[in-house]
This record gives C-alpha cells, sequence and structure tokens, in this order.
C-alpha cells in the first residue's frame, strides 16, 4: 500500500512539473522504530548508487506498528532534514516534493522546484508544519535537474549513506523531543478483561473468608 502511494504521488508530481521521462527511479523504503532505521523487504539499497541527471528517487519512510509522529512545536519554515550524504561535491539542482500522511491519507504536502544543494548535501527543503500535525508516513520525491561538480571533483553523484537526521527521533539535531515526538499509542484492554480480573478478585476474597469462618472454634 505505501509503494502504490509513493508510485502515485511520484507520478502526479513528475506529470506536473512536465520534467519528462526518467532515465531510472529508485525506491528506498524505511521504517523507523523509535530507536533504529531499517529497509524494508525489497527496498533498494541507498549506499553506492549512482545518480544521474534525470533519475529520480523516492524514499518512503513509515513508523512500525501503529505509532506515529506528532508535531509539539510549530515547525516554521525550518530547514528539513538532508536524506542523503553524497561522496562527490557538486551543486546539484533538483525538483522535491514530500509528502505527510497518517492513515494512508495525506495531512500535508511540501513542494518546491529548482533547488540547488551544494557540496554533499542533497534532499532537503524548507518545511512548515503546523503544531498537532500528526503523520505516520513521510514520501519524498526527488527529481535530479542539473549538477555542477565542485572543486575539480567528478561529474557523479554516488549516495554515501542516509543521513540521520531524516529519521525524526528524538535525539537527532533537527528534531527534538519539543518539536517533534514518535508516539507508540498504548493499546487498550478488551472491555471484558477488566470486569473478569474484578470477579476472580472477588471470589479469592470470598473463598479466604469462607476459610477462615470454618477454622473458627464453635
Amino acid at each position: 500500500m505505501i509503494g502504490m502511494r509513493g508510485a502515485v504521488f511520484s507520478l502526479a508530481f513528475t506529470a506536473m512539473l512536465a520534467t519528462g521521462a526518467q532515465a531510472a527511479t529508485y525506491n528506498f523504503n524505511l521504517t523507523y522504530d523509535g530507536s533504529n532505521v531499517s529497509y524494508d523487504t525489497g527496498s533498494d539499497i541507498a549506499g553506492g548508487t549512482v545518480l544521474n541527471v534525470g533519475d529520480q528517487f523516492i524514499i518512503t519512510l513509515q513508523t512500525a506498528g501503529n505509532a506515529f509522529w506528532r508535531v509539539d512545536s510549530a515547525y516554521i519554515n525550518k530547514f528539513a532534514p538532508l536524506t542523503f550524504a553524497m561522496q562527490e561535491s557538486a551543486d546539484r539542482t533538483a525538483n522535491i516534493a514530500t509528502d505527510f500522511s497518517r492513515n494512508g491519507s495525506t495531512v500535508n504536502t511540501i513542494t518546491d522546484t529548482g533547488i540547488v544543494q551544494s557540496e554533499v548535501h542533497t534532499g532537503a527543503q524548507f518545511w512548515t508544519l503546523a503544531t498537532g500535525l500528526e503523520f505516520d508516513t513521510v514520501t519524498l520525491v526527488w527529481d535530479f535537474v542539473a549538477n555542477n561538480p565542485l572543486h575539480g571533483g567528478p561529474n557523479t553523484s554516488t549516495i554515501s549513506a542516509l543521513a540521520q537526521i531524516f529519521i525524526f527521533s528524538s535525539t537527532n539535531t533537527f528534531y527534538n523531543s519539543s518539536e517533534i515526538s514518535y508516539n507508540t499509542p498504548t493499546v487498550p484492554l478488551p472491555a471484558a478483561l477488566p470486569l473478569l480480573a474484578a470477579s476472580l478478585a472477588g471470589l479469592g476474597f470470598a473463598g479466604v473468608r469462607r476459610r477462615k469462618k470454618v477454622a473458627q472454634p464453635a
């Protein structure tokens, strides 16, 4: 379901920008459990992937189980997390769209065109997220428009690693527990369980009373 949603979002964004046919599309599907991020089964692996102008990558980052992120303090036009660190230094131009969703429904979308990011950074935007916004999936679509190598380096763009600050953890530089928190809802007990526990406790108490009564001398 997540892969389909990411694909539909990607197609819509690409059609809107009229960027033409893509040379290659990479899908990086990830799950964050509150402590660690891991690739989902079938995902492309980011490290070592070489991107060329015209390529596209789609990152789908979801929470584990029924957890979700909540914006606890308004995040207004702040520099959002980088998605990848690159091996080569360059000025890279890209079109970027980020979709935030909860339970399969979009709750916020941020779209930018012609963003230039320098040196070894890529995939960042300025985000505005309202207080109280909740989401369990982030889908970022990145279309590679142009590449200008820096410092006499090669005209290649190789992904080094997923940037840790993209994981929305409570311990990273950009997002702390006072801004965006990771929440795991408490699963309520079935309604019958408290009644059953109370009944068993009552039976146990009655048994003790009966035993004490029998033990008393006549």
